[in-house]
């Protein structure tokens, strides 16, 4: 929805007109979101869900690319932290509550909510991730180069603190069944 709601709502909030390429938004977050999705899911259905025996093997090429995405959203901010002041340490502290925020709020819901492992990474990322494309592009695009500062440092506070998240559930939360339907459940 981004391609569309991000246009309008800044003609709505800040009154100016912003002309985004629509469809080569939309194709590049099917290729890098929707396609590796559906490849995923269709490889977990075919194989009977053996292909969750693959992620050892592949856990160190995704721990570099991670590395890699980080360094590259790093390079682009990276000449405005010579000048290191408080603004900027304001600047990192805040990205760093918004995007851990998100984070939180769905593991206490999943937690509130009592339900199992599996469905509380599923709420958790659901709630902690941003797509954070539309605002880098836009970013970039008409605003001068510190405007993308804030859209960037939470890029990279996202990657870390979805790994350092989904390290935390695995270990601290434990399976719960899920309430019976339509009776009460007591606390």
């Amino acid at each position: 929805l981004s391609p569309f709601v991000v246009p309008y709502s800044l003609s709505l909030l800040a009154g100016s007109k912003v002309s985004m390429d629509v469809w080569g938004l939309m194709t590049g977050l099917f290729l890098m979101v929707v396609l590796p999705s559906l490849i995923g899911m269709l490889l977990y259905q075919m194989t009977s869900g053996r292909v969750k025996s693959w992620g050892p093997r592949l856990s160190p090429f995704s721990k570099f690319s991670v590395i890699i995405v980080i360094a590259i959203n790093g390079a682009v901010v990276a000449p405005y932290f010579r000048s290191f002041d408080w603004k900027m340490l304001a600047i990192l502290v805040c990205m760093l509550v918004i995007s851990s925020f998100g984070y939180f709020i769905g593991w206490f819901l999943a937690k509130l909510q009592r339900c199992p492992r599996d469905m509380a990474f599923s709420i958790v990322f659901n709630s902690g991730m941003r797509n954070t494309v539309a605002g880098v592009a836009l970013a970039t695009s008409f605003f001068p180069m510190q405007v993308s500062i804030p859209v960037i440092v939470a890029t990279i506070f996202q990657q870390l603190l979805a790994s350092q998240i989904g390290y935390l559930i695995h270990k601290f939360h434990t399976d719960q069944p899920l309430p019976a339907e339509g009776k009460a459940v007591s606390r």
